[in-house]
């Protein structure tokens, strides 16, 4: 079990350490690039989420709802800590990770559900 939430751990250290870095930004300069690369992110840490709450025997929609929860808590504690740094703490940045974390959380609810679809 302990081995599921080692990479959990792992990548929110890593969001952090990113976080930490006052002039990070998406390369190029498309608007709202960096609510995609939130998506991106988010979207991992949710799928990690997912596949260690798999690892400690949740099932669907419960470990969804965890993943989330989590990855959430995640995310805010992300921002409130930016504006300890002298990056912006951003509503949107929080709500893309959100959106991010639920999309992965019914992904694997819909991939479990259908026919065919595995649960591990």
């Amino acid at each position: 079990m302990l081995n599921a939430w080692l990479p959990v751990v792992a990548y929110a250290a890593l969001i952090f350490t990113l976080s930490s870095l006052p002039d990070l930004s998406p390369p190029g300069h498309v608007a709202n690039s960096d609510k995609a690369a939130h998506l991106i992110e988010y979207g991992m840490l949710g799928w990690l989420l997912i596949r260690a709450c798999r690892g400690s025997g949740m099932h669907p929609p419960a470990r969804g709802v965890i993943a989330v929860a989590l990855g959430l808590a995640v995310a805010a504690a992300d921002e409130m800590y930016q504006g300890t740094v002298g990056r912006n703490r951003s509503l949107a940045d929080a709500a893309a990770d959100g959106l991010a974390l639920v999309i992965v959380a019914v992904w694997d609810a819909w991939r479990s559900r259908r026919p065919g679809g595995r649960e591990r």
